[in-house]
């Protein structure tokens, strides 16, 4: 919540294998946002989940080393 207050994101990706799993608390992630968000920030928010289940981490490091300076 306090990071949605702070930085007022329009999409939240969730990754990793957890997402298999979203079923059983991603409803409950969007109950908790309403109690600790500001209500104008949840407008236009945005929950998805990533389409690369096993490959964002390995993606994320190659961008890294390959973007370095």
């Amino acid at each position: 919540g306090d990071l949605v207050n702070i930085f007022n994101p329009e999409l939240i990706i969730l990754s990793g294998k957890i997402i298999l799993s979203s079923d059983l608390f991603l409803a409950e992630v969007k109950h908790d946002l309403k109690k600790f968000c500001f209500p104008s920030l949840l407008y236009h928010l945005k929950i998805k989940k990533s389409e690369m289940i096993d490959e964002a981490g390995i993606i994320g490091a190659a961008y890294l080393f390959f973007n370095r300076k």
